[in-house]
């Protein structure tokens, strides 16, 4: 269980993540590339136990491929 926010929500990320805006006007896209960029800081993404390079993700359902780097929608 995650710790309690002072509004009582559950609070499920153990690093804390920035509360920089940009690259995108959808607000859902920002907070997954914030969390992904905070991620790699102190973690890799594997597949079959081997480390993989990822530079961007794309949501279903949806058109296009976010950049971890720039943020830009593609």
């Amino acid at each position: 269980m995650g710790r309690k926010t002072p509004v009582g929500e559950d609070y499920v990320f153990r690093f804390k993540i920035s509360a920089k805006r940009g690259g995108t006007d959808d607000p859902l896209t920002d907070m997954i590339r914030t969390f992904m960029q905070g991620f790699l800081e102190i973690g890799c993404f594997t597949r079959k136990g081997r480390s993989v390079a990822v530079d961007g993700f794309r949501l279903n359902g949806r058109k296009g491929v976010t950049s971890l780097t720039s943020g830009q929608a593609g």
